[in-house]
């Protein structure tokens, strides 16, 4: 064990440990998390690791090992959002992307009575049923190379082929097709999910974390005057994700579409085109199903 860092890290790498070392961050890491500290310093401590030069990765391989002792379990999601969203959070100049706006919101919702309900009528009937195999390969060419994951730390790029039959048991993947296996991270480490390695972008996936589903489909329907609803997805928790097809959009298009989807409440963690969302009709770790409410089936 290197000198200095506590117990609860032994299970890092020692590159990782050496790293942890040579900043101030070990000040921070001597003690294991209080029971108040959860889930805010969650976030700062993310926002620290991401500010001393670690990955997405690290930054929750270290999280995890920090957390590992806590009174509670800390959630996959948890461990999600403190990694993704860091980036926002510490930006100290102007956000690139708009905050909410409540009136725009408000103006979107007010009339949200019966809107998943009108969802599912324009639907392929019976999109709860349809196989995750079928939903994928109406979403992807033959041959394409896709990322899939059982967890948040645990993606694979594979062709197409080889999650057939198996994709009930991932819950997550990218919404994007892969250009190669591995790429390089900013950090300089080799992963089977990152910017380097994403292909062209394809969908863009829309979550609003807020408001009830009623008035969650409200939006995912007026935002679907503005780019084609090919899917909606039901998180299995409290969202839903909305799948617009972007493929052939100008990439000044698909800009004025986020900046407007960002007004509205939408999750910006999600305009990273190598984000993970979750399978359609898959299932969460913890059994509940990803129902899909809306499938546009060309």
């Amino acid at each position: 064990m290197i000198p200095d860092l506590p117990t609860h890290f032994e299970k890092l790498s020692d590159v990782l440990k050496f790293r942890l070392q040579e900043t101030d961050l070990s000040y921070w890491l001597r003690k294991p998390p209080q029971r108040h500290d959860s889930p805010g310093e969650l976030f700062r401590m993310s926002g620290r690791l991401y500010r001393a030069g670690f990955s997405e990765y690290e930054r929750e391989q270290i999280l995890r090992a920090w957390f590992d002792s806590y009174y509670r379990p800390i959630t996959d999601r948890e461990f999600h959002r403190a990694v993704t969203r860091v980036c926002e959070d510490t930006n100290s100049v102007s956000p690139k992307w708009p905050a909410p706006e409540q009136r725009r919101i408000d103006k979107v919702i007010t009339s949200a009575a019966g809107a998943l309900e009108d969802l599912r009528a324009r639907s392929t009937p019976e999109p709860q049923k349809v196989d995750p195999a079928v939903i994928i390969d109406s979403l992807f060419p033959a041959g394409s190379l896709l990322c899939f994951a059982r967890g948040v730390s645990s993606a694979e790029t594979q062709v197409r082929e080889h999650f057939r039959g198996r994709e009930r048991q991932y819950q997550f993947l990218v919404p994007n097709p892969m250009s190669s296996r591995r790429g390089m991270t900013d950090t300089g480490s080799i992963s089977c999910r990152c910017l380097a390695n994403t292909g062209p972008l394809t969908y863009q996936v829309v979550e609003f974390d807020f408001g009830t589903l009623e008035e969650q489909a409200a939006l995912h329907l007026h935002l679907a005057r503005m780019l084609p609803l090919l899917l909606v997805v039901f998180s299995g928790n409290k969202s839903l994700h909305g799948w617009y097809d972007v493929k052939t959009r100008e990439e000044a298009t698909v800009t004025r579409f986020r900046r407007y989807a960002a007004a509205l409440g939408a999750d910006k963690a999600l305009f990273t085109p190598c984000q993970l969302v979750r399978m359609p009709n898959g299932q969460r770790d913890n059994g509940v199903t990803q129902s899909v409410l809306f499938f546009h089936h060309a």
